[in-house]
């Protein structure tokens, strides 16, 4: 009965940091990146207007030159539209080119549309030429166009183009009919094929491929981007990739949700085949999913949601780890670091080779280096599989494995199993350095089961089974207060109220003590054991030896022995039980029904658990009632209920034989009669001293 090597794992589990993960820089460049979307905004007042005036009854008188059908030309033209006493905007002209076909063109057009309140600034439109239709109302401004003002604070950004600007009154529609470049000194630059503006839906759009660079280095390029005012967000459309110093996200649609009158993002989410890698150092990270979405609370990242297979894959030179889950959630801290991450659903922690966590819920929690799961959690180790519920795994010194609920440890030989597990690995070495199990613990190895209150292991590399502790195999079972089990050298030991059985169907033989040692071939009982088979009863001051393989017991100082009727005490025993046979040594003395027997030696023989005969050798001596003989050997018969006693002179006295000298006697021990024989050479000679008269 061993233990063997029966709790060594090969691999140890390294709870994955994901402090190292800068994917999530680059929704930073979405701060500077967004407000370029929008900034085109600002020439909305002015068009709004326009289309507003257009619709009403009583429209103010031109200046000269404006919608009316004159040829010649008139210099120096200013135009203001007032309302409620305030000045909505200006427009002046350097010159106003009166048309045969009833359009006007000014040349030199600047117009200027007045703030909101006195905080905001003036917004201006310049162009070369702008030309009004007088039949359609349609305004078309061409030739270096430049919008500026409104973008903040600096008011130096600028929108330029080369190409057209039509406003339809009919469609309430702006157009670019080219592309557009957006600049603000210092902070960005950005390029747009087509740019357009629904007045009737507050829905601006640009497309034909924009691309926007940061001062920074940052990079966002899409197919086509949608501003909605109304609903507050933008949406990107069309290979969406967006680059930082730290790396870069792909997508193939986008949508911005925006805080009002700020346009700072609330929320930007990512669709379709979602990319994102980052690098830093020699760690490299990527995030794929479905989708992903990003909080934002005043600009600060709060949460980045991963949905649809989510992958978190952090590599270096050393090693490779992976969290995956149908959803995966980071959430960072006021100051932007990384707290918790969490997957959920079909969730894979790969913490090395050879190492993952796989369960419906896992998080891992930054600053503790603590990694938790949820229910149907199965930890692999090498070649251990933990499966149960509610794991925490901590990383320090050494890396601690926690389970406050049922778990079952399967390993190549075996099982371990225990409501309340904690293990603990020396992440160099890879070795168990600790195991506690407790709340009623199990194990079960290559047939060797064993039981407890508690099961732990210590740094001397010895498992200590405590509380009702019970280790047992297919030949015997073990019980103790407290059983130590050394894997290396498959030796164990055993102490207080040690009891054992070897187990047979017809001969089980039960071993008691307080104290016990040994290893799968022998175990030694200390401590005034006593050992029980049939109606055979051995108890010894020192030791009883059981060497398992043979069925043998070895019992040594101050044996005291009980067979039914007969006893025995010796200085030591040897019991066969594969034989039958029992050994008393050393100055053995033996009882049995009417007469007493002592010699050096007496060798036992067993029939069917009962005495069958006995063997008595070196310094005989029989006594009973009536008589006393000695001799060099002797014989008892259990049937006949005679002994035997032989030798070279030996001897019976008493009141009946008187002294008798001969070779052997033949000694019935129930009625007490004697009978001696002699030979040619010993004749058998009594001598009796007669009663004078």
């Amino acid at each position: 009965m061993g233990t063997g090597s029966w709790l060594r794992p090969r691999d140890t589990i390294e709870t994955v940091r994901l402090q190292d993960i800068h994917a999530y820089n680059l929704i930073r460049a979405l701060r500077v990146v967004i407000p370029i979307l929008v900034a085109v905004l600002i020439a909305i007042p002015a068009w709004n207007y326009l289309s507003s005036r257009a619709a009403r009854p009583a429209v103010p008188a031109p200046p000269p030159g404006l919608g009316e059908d004159v040829e010649e030309v008139t210099e120096d033209i200013q135009y203001t539209q007032r309302e409620a006493g305030q000045t909505v905007f200006t427009v002046d002209a350097d010159r106003n080119l009166g048309m045969a076909d009833g359009r006007n063109l000014l040349e030199g057009v600047v117009i200027t549309i007045a703030g909101q309140d006195a905080s905001s600034p003036d917004r201006l439109i310049e162009s070369d030429n702008c030309g009004v239709d007088g039949a359609s109302g349609n305004i078309r401004c061409t030739g270096n166009i430049e919008i500026r003002g409104g973008f903040g604070s600096d008011n130096e950004t600028v929108i330029r183009t080369t190409d057209d600007i039509v406003y339809n009154t009919g469609t309430q529609a702006i157009e670019i009919l080219g592309s557009a470049k957006i600049v603000s000194p210092g902070v960005f630059e950005a390029d747009a094929g087509r740019l357009s503006f629904r007045l009737a839906e507050n829905v601006l759009e640009v497309s034909g491929g924009v691309n926007v660079t940061t001062a920074a280095g940052s990079t966002l390029s899409v197919d086509a981007a949608r501003y909605y005012k109304a609903g507050n967000r933008i949406e990107l459309l069309g290979g969406v990739r967006l680059r930082s110093g730290h790396g870069e996200v792909r997508s193939a649609l986008s949508e911005i949700a925006l805080v009002p009158d700020t346009w700072d993002p609330s929320q930007v989410s990512f669709y379709g085949d979602v990319s994102a890698t980052s690098s830093e150092a020699e760690n490299r990270v990527t995030v794929t999913s479905d989708s992903v979405h990003v909080d934002l609370v005043g600009g600060s990242l709060r949460q980045v949601t991963a949905e649809g297979t989510a992958r978190v894959e952090s590599s270096d030179a050393a090693r490779r780890r992976l969290l995956r889950g149908d959803t995966v959630v980071g959430s960072f801290s006021d100051d932007e670091e990384l707290q918790a991450i969490e997957s959920s659903g079909s969730g894979l922690m790969l913490f090395g080779d050879g190492q993952q966590l796989r369960s419906d819920y896992i998080r891992n929690e930054i600053a503790s280096s603590t990694v938790r799961s949820g229910a149907r959690s199965i930890l692999e180790v090498g070649e251990f599989r933990v499966e149960g519920s509610d794991f925490a795994i901590e990383q320090g010194d050494l890396i601690r494995f926690t389970s406050a609920r049922p778990a079952v440890i399967d390993f190549p030989s075996g099982t371990l199993s225990a409501p309340n597990t904690t293990a603990a690995f020396d992440p160099e070495s890879a070795e168990l350095t600790e195991l506690i199990q407790t709340g009623g613990a199990e194990f079960d190895r290559d047939g060797l089961a064993g039981t407890a209150d508690r099961i732990e292991f210590g740094e001397d590399g010895w498992f200590v089974l405590t509380g009702a502790a019970r280790v047992k195999d297919a030949t015997m079972w073990l019980d103790a207060d407290r059983i130590l089990l050394q894997q290396d050298q498959e030796r164990f030991r055993a102490e207080g109220a040690v009891r054992a059985v070897l187990s047979d169907e017809s001969d089980p033989v039960l071993i008691e003590g307080q104290r016990a040692e040994g290893d799968p071939t022998a175990i030694t009982f200390y401590s005034s054991p006593e050992l029980w088979r049939g109606n055979m009863h051995v108890a010894a001051s020192n030791s009883i030896e059981i060497r398992v393989d043979e069925r043998r017991f070895l019992g040594s100082g101050d044996i005291a022995s009980t067979l039914g009727g007969f006893r025995v005490w010796a200085d030591s025993l040897d019991f066969d039980d594969a034989s039958n046979r029992v050994l008393y040594s050393g100055s053995v003395r033996s009882q049995f029904p009417n007469a007493e027997l002592d010699a050096n030696e007496l060798e036992v023989y067993l029939a069917r658990n009962e005495l069958d005969r006995v063997l008595a050798r070196g310094g005989v001596e029989v006594r009973s009632e009536g008589a006393v003989g000695r001799g060099d050997r002797a014989t008892y018969e259990q049937r006949s209920g005679t002994v035997t006693l032989v030798g070279t002179a030996a001897t019976v006295s008493g009141p009946e034989t008187g002294i008798a000298t001969g070779t052997s006697f033949v000694w019935n021990v129930e009625s007490d009669r004697v009978v001696m024989t002699g030979d040619e050479r010993n004749r058998a000679v009594s001598r009796r001293t007669l009663e004078s008269r």
